[in-house]
């Protein structure tokens, strides 16, 4: 359900329902009036309609997310009690930006409630607390953006970040099987970018990515701070070490890559982000037959074994190789084959243990993501 195109068909097959407020698609929807948080540009209309199951108009809203905007919706029903859509009123209605602006033009400067305000105190003091616990610093603007053209599209494409993660995986999991080659994570993971997307002016238009930005006080400009770790491997997964055949291997990242309209809505969360391999990939093949080429490779990026030459899986003979992946990812996640592989029980599975002999330097728990992205970037 964390896409809008999906939402809408939902309204298609439904009967009674006059209006959705959609979620998780993050999607900006905006009617003719509306202006975006900080420039932002619209993804579609709000709200958009649709025709439903018995032939009646539906309502789909959304406003993007992290408060970001507030939506309103503003319409009449007729005496049948289904909505008229030509009542819509995109000077009453939108999506508006939660910012001094949109306060202003309400004429509600200096009517904050005295209990909200200290609402949002407390929870500023918390997340100021997490800021304060940096970690390490970045350069350069690391790409969690969920979809997107260009280097965005984290679930479309491997990103810096999303490669990052994933190789923070694999160097957590040597730390307990110094044997394992390879990370297997999803995009559909990563729950936020490290960074920041300033909306640039003048004609031109565009938008400039950069590093965090500084909190004055407790977090420095391109700071990466505990709040951060915990947003982006969002869901802490477990870590997971499972034993793949080659050609279990390369049904994993014929799944991974797949993340097209022949097997699956696009913007799914099943798109792969690897470490210790390189592939190449045809989109137009048939599927189960799309992955060209596949190697796994060490640290210098040396080619240590062959998986899939010129579209045909390399016979290893009996050789299997030791993988970490989300515990998540091993139990069916997102449509992985793992559970339909030669080992169905998975009796090589080995989740990682939070008990056994790892030292931790954070607050974060051991033999989970977050934890591992911690510990790497505090090790620098």
């Amino acid at each position: 359900m964390q896409d809008i195109r999906i939402q809408e068909a939902l309204a298609a097959r439904l009967s009674g329902v006059d209006i959705i407020v959609a979620g998780g698609s993050r999607t900006r929807l905006f009617d003719g009036d509306d202006t975006g948080d900080q420039g932002g540009a619209a993804q579609g209309e709000y709200p958009c309609f649709a025709t439903d199951a018995d032939g009646l108009p539906v309502a789909v809203a959304n406003a993007d997310c992290q408060y970001k905007h507030a939506g309103r919706l503003v319409i009449d029903f007729d005496a049948n009690g289904n909505i008229i859509p030509g009542s819509y009123d995109a000077a009453i209605s939108g999506a508006y930006a939660a910012d001094d602006a949109n306060v202003a033009a309400l004429g509600a400067t200096g009517m904050e409630d005295p209990e909200i305000v200290a609402i949002a105190q407390a929870i500023r003091d918390v997340i100021v607390q997490g800021e304060s616990e940096r970690f390490a610093a970045a350069t350069v603007f690391l790409d969690g953006n969920r979809t997107g053209g260009g280097t965005d599209g984290v679930r479309t494409q491997e990103t810096n970040l999303g490669n990052l993660t994933a190789d923070v995986n694999l160097a957590y999991a040597q730390g307990y099987d110094d044997t394992v080659p390879v990370s297997i994570r999803n995009g559909g993971g990563i729950g936020a970018l490290i960074g920041r997307t300033v909306v640039l002016g003048g004609s031109a238009g565009g938008v400039s990515r950069l590093p965090n930005e500084e909190v004055p006080g407790p977090k420095p400009g391109g700071a990466i701070s505990a709040n951060d770790i915990g947003n982006v491997p969002a869901f802490d997964n477990g870590l997971t070490l499972v034993s793949l055949t080659t050609a279990e291997l390369a049904a994993v990242i014929e799944h991974a890559g797949s993340n097209d309209p022949f097997t699956q809505e696009a913007g799914a969360g099943s798109f792969g982000q690897f470490g210790g391999r390189r592939f190449s990939f045809d989109r137009d093949a048939a599927p189960g037959s799309r992955v060209q080429n596949a190697v796994i490779v060490g640290d210098g990026g040396e080619v240590l074994h062959e998986i899939v030459r010129d579209g045909e899986i390399v016979d290893n003979g009996d050789m299997s190789f030791r993988a970490v992946t989300l515990d998540y990812l091993a139990g069916g996640g997102d449509g992985y084959p793992f559970g339909n592989l030669s080992n169905p029980d998975m009796v090589n599975r080995y989740d990682l243990d939070p008990a056994a002999a790892h030292d931790a330097v954070d607050s974060f728990g051991a033999g989970r993501e977050q934890d591992a992205l911690a510990d790497h970037l505090l090790a620098g």
